[in-house]
């Protein structure tokens, strides 16, 4: 499971429908993060904007693509 901006993808899918629109999720684009996270307590959040965590204050890191293979794809 993992969470972006509040959605929470069951799955770990590079497509996603929201509320009948259907979203294409790319993860990088020339090479730079499209994506930021936030692991605390053993619970890894998705966010599309960089800047500090909403509720707990931490700043968010650029996710990379160990951290996408592992927590989205569920690769080791």
């Amino acid at each position: 499971m993992m969470v972006i901006d509040g959605i929470i993808i069951e799955t770990p899918l590079t497509t996603l429908v929201v509320e009948g629109v259907f979203y294409l999720l790319l993860f990088f684009k020339e090479g730079k993060a499209l994506f930021w996270y936030d692991k605390t307590g053993g619970k890894i959040e998705f966010f599309t904007k960089g800047g500090k965590h909403p509720t707990n204050g931490k700043v968010l890191r650029p996710a990379t693509q160990k951290i996408i293979r592992k927590y989205v794809f569920g690769e080791e």
